[in-house]
């Protein structure tokens, strides 16, 4: 199920547009198809019911896991887990109940939360555009900004040195 900006109401693009969208990866017991569904459709209730909007999830398939994993009440130790990738779209409070609640629910084993940055505003630390320096960069090296400031750092450095008193150590010993 992709959202995308067409399917939304304006009030639902606005408040998308607000919050960051994050990436949460799900490790779920080696389960049966019917109840792999229930644990997805009841966690996907949830983060629609918390305020998120549900974006994408992602079958990344069943793998074996380098080291067993206990889940919680269980006293069998699993090798393989379910790999789901879900992307949805929530505020910061929102997304500390979501993953709050994922790590409580019993047929999940791990579930890792990070902020995506593979679409335009998912990211919490929004990119800054770099200025364009065409025109600048495009002049000869002794008229360009940053070979003037190279240079007067230089010329300061330069004038330092001469501005220094000669040792006197060397003064008192030869005579």
């Amino acid at each position: 199920m992709n959202i995308t900006a067409q399917n939304l109401t304006d009030c639902e693009r606005s408040r998308v547009w607000k919050m960051p969208l994050y990436d949460l990866i799900v490790f779920v017991k080696h389960l049966n198809r019917d109840f792999l569904k229930t644990v997805l459709t009841r966690n996907a209730k949830y983060v629609i019911e918390s305020g998120g909007l549900l974006r994408s999830i992602e079958n990344l398939g069943l793998n074996e896991l380098h080291r067993g994993i206990k889940p919680k009440n269980s006293r069998k130790i699993e090798y393989e887990a379910h790999f789901f990738n879900l992307n949805y779209y929530a505020g910061e409070k929102e997304n500390r109940d979501i993953v709050d609640k994922f790590r409580r629910d019993v047929d999940v084993m791990r579930s890792i939360s990070f902020a995506s940055k593979s679409v335009p505003g998912g990211s919490i630390f929004p990119k800054k555009e770099p200025e364009c320096t065409l025109h600048e960069d495009l002049k000869p090296a002794p008229y360009r900004p940053a070979v003037i400031k190279i240079l007067k750092k230089g010329k300061q450095l330069a004038d330092k040195e001469k501005s220094k008193k000669p040792s006197s150590f060397f003064q008192n010993n030869l005579l």
